[in-house]
C-alpha cells in the first residue's frame, strides 16, 4: 500500500464536503473508490471534516437573518 500525503487527504475531504462524489475524487487522484472510502475513516479526515462543519456553522450564524417587530428583514450582526 502506498503512502498518501496529508495534503491529498485534506484536499479530498474538502472536495467531498463541497459535494464531489467519491468516484470523482478517486478519478482526480487516480485512486480507487475504495481508497477514498478508507481515507474517510482516517482520523485526519474526520478531524478536518469537523473543522469544515464548524466553520460552515459559524459562517451561517454570522449571516443569519432576523426579523423585527414589523416583519422587516434585518441582517443579524455577528
Amino acid at each position: 500500500m502506498r503512502s498518501t500525503s496529508k495534503g491529498t487527504i485534506l484536499t479530498a475531504c474538502e472536495m467531498s464536503f463541497n459535494g464531489v462524489s467519491n468516484a470523482k475524487i478517486a478519478e482526480h487522484f487516480n485512486v480507487t473508490d475504495s481508497t477514498v472510502s478508507r481515507w474517510r475513516k482516517l482520523q485526519v479526515w474526520i478531524d478536518f471534516e469537523n473543522e469544515l462543519v464548524d466553520a460552515y456553522k459559524a459562517a451561517a450564524l454570522k449571516n443569519q437573518h432576523t426579523y423585527d417587530a414589523e416583519g422587516e428583514n434585518s441582517t443579524r450582526l455577528g
